[in-house]
């Protein structure tokens, strides 16, 4: 039986959903009332899922303030301008290849209020011309912001790609620039 915790947040700049199961971040989506996390936890535990460890599992999901309170506090703090360190929160990561992990845990090592390019994500993680497949990993992260792919840039220094579109990807590393400086 899988326990899925989850909250919304709301902010100046944005709101979304942040899930956990048992006590680690597994889901954040920006622009979600909580019904995206619903349907994809509904959709990788269906009897058709192709995830194997989660297909036809049970599950609770059940909106739950109280379990996710420093996370959404956290992420408050973020908007409103502070450091914020996400690295110290634990993950469990419910979908994804063992490369895109990889990837997943390099993003999380860039440091708030800077930003490396695909290129030098793929040669950090070890697998030198993968920038490409470095991109297709970003957007397959379900937990943005914690795992910080708005930092990831191209190699030109253009902006890139971001699921939340760039406005909001332009914001975030803004937020960022202010709050070092």
């Amino acid at each position: 039986m899988l326990k899925i915790n989850y909250s919304c947040f709301s902010n100046n700049v944005c709101y979304g959903s942040i899930g956990m199961l048992g006590t680690k971040i597994i889901w954040f989506s920006f622009y979600d009332d909580g019904s995206k996390l619903i349907k994809f936890i509904n959709d990788i535990t269906s009897p058709t899922s192709k995830n194997d460890f989660y297909r036809s599992k049970s599950v609770i999901i059940k909106q739950n303030t109280t379990a996710l309170k420093e996370h959404i506090d956290l992420i408050n703090r973020y908007f409103a301008g502070e450091n914020v360190d996400f690295s110290i929160i634990e993950l469990c990561y419910i979908i994804g290849t063992e490369f895109e992990h990889i990837i997943w845990d390099t993003l999380r090592q860039i440091k708030y209020g800077s930003t490396k390019s695909y290129k030098e994500i793929a040669k950090i993680a070890g697998h030198h011309n993968a920038f490409r497949a470095v991109g297709s990993a970003n957007r397959k992260n379900i937990i943005p912001l914690i795992i910080p792919c708005h930092r990831v840039i191209n190699n030109n220094g253009n902006l890139g790609g971001y699921s939340a579109g760039l406005e909001l990807k332009k914001i975030l590393l803004d937020i960022e620039s202010k709050s070092i400086t």
